[in-house]
């Protein structure tokens, strides 16, 4: 029987190992030996594209910073062995680190019940479209067809952030943040911006890798081109929003 103090701890384990859509999650089924030649960008193997994926984020994540005492060395090795915690390794707030890691059943369940204030947004809804399709491209040409490509990988593992981080941008009640005090109506709207931030930032990796696979003429060309164009105006929508918060905060004087 497991014990009540086990339970976090498998807990954590399943929501690393299978849940495809958890941006902390680590995709070792998909990795392939380091690539002989270094793309332009700089990145040898899909373990370093992983790795620059879980860099960024940690950077930007507070709660996981604590956890980890700032040591990103030891937060990654957790992401690419989840099975050390099971083997009695203790970690602070490792509960607070379970239900943030939540597995992708219960993401799912409670994605079901909320209503999304921002779901009829033209940027939310373009760049979920953009971000699903890249992301079901990728997945079956680098999972099923065997296409064990660098910047295929980046794409699908990038593209799904961007919009999440978009939604995470999105999800503010300006209404209501009117009534607040001024400090909180700042700090809401410097979250949105830093989240538009991370977007662009997962957005230009996407894009680089479309501009090698569009380069190496790798099939589908075509939809690689699209997917493109249409990162482009995602990116233009972005910088229209965060322009458009910066004026909230710093109002034009009369």
């Amino acid at each position: 029987m497991t014990s009540p103090s086990q339970k976090p701890i498998e807990r954590l384990i399943r929501s690393i190992t299978q849940s495809p859509r958890n941006p902390y999650m680590f995709a070792a089924q998909r990795l392939v030996a380091p690539q002989i030649k270094r793309s332009r960008f700089g990145v040898e193997s899909e373990r370093d594209i992983v790795r620059e994926q879980h860099q960024t984020l940690f950077e930007h994540d507070e709660t996981m910073q604590e956890i980890f005492s700032g040591d990103f060395e030891e937060y990654f090795k957790i992401i690419e062995h989840p099975e050390i915690l099971g083997r009695g390794a203790e970690l602070p707030h490792t509960s607070e680190l379970a239900e943030l890691l939540s597995d992708g059943e219960e993401l799912e369940a409670i994605d079901d019940e909320v209503v999304v204030p921002f779901e009829h947004d033209p940027l939310y809804q373009s760049a979920t479209m953009w971000a699903n399709n890249l992301h079901e491209l990728g997945h079956s040409l680098y999972d099923y067809r065997g296409e064990k490509d660098s910047d295929v990988f980046r794409v699908t593992i990038n593209a799904l952030l961007v919009s999440a981080k978009i939604a995470y941008a999105l999800d503010i009640d300006e209404e209501a943040l009117e009534h607040e005090s001024a400090h909180v109506f700042r700090t809401e709207i410097e979250i949105s911006i830093r989240s538009y931030g991370l977007a662009a930032i997962f957005l230009q990796r996407v894009r680089e890798s479309l501009l090698n696979l569009i380069e190496k003429k790798s099939s589908p060309t075509l939809e690689w081109k699209r997917a493109l164009l249409s990162a482009d105006a995602i990116a233009r929508d972005i910088g229209k929003h965060v322009l458009e918060l910066r004026r909230k905060l710093y109002p034009p004087r009369n």
